[in-house]
């Protein structure tokens, strides 16, 4: 919950954005993209307090369809596809939680590969 309730923006998504999930043990959020010409797929993990990203989660996919946290925090949960590969689900165990500094392009951020 922001005090003073506020509006704010994430900005870090090229692509239409599927999913989204709120973690209230950790205070992160998680946003899946689907790829497009030239962009793969990935989940943004931001801080709703301050927008700061802190980690781009990727895999060889069309789209994330859904995303969630563990109950504690400490694991993302991922569900992605497409209609030609077929789909999975993933567990992310290790992601990045400290402050990336934000830059013009996305392909110079940390990532984390499935």
């Amino acid at each position: 919950r922001l005090d003073p309730p506020a509006q704010r923006h994430f900005l870090g998504h090229s692509a239409k954005i599927l999913c989204l999930a709120y973690c209230e043990a950790n205070g992160l959020c998680a946003s899946g993209q689907k790829s497009r010409k030239g962009v793969e797929a990935f989940v943004c993990i931001w801080s709703p307090r301050d927008c700061g990203l802190r980690s781009v989660l990727l895999c060889d996919t069309a789209m994330f369809y859904a995303v969630g946290f563990s109950p504690a925090g400490t694991e993302v949960f991922t569900y992605s596809g497409s209609e030609r590969d077929g789909h999975s689900m993933a567990v992310w165990r290790h992601f990045v939680t400290s402050l990336i500094p934000k830059h013009d392009e996305r392909g110079s951020l940390p990532t984390v590969s499935r």
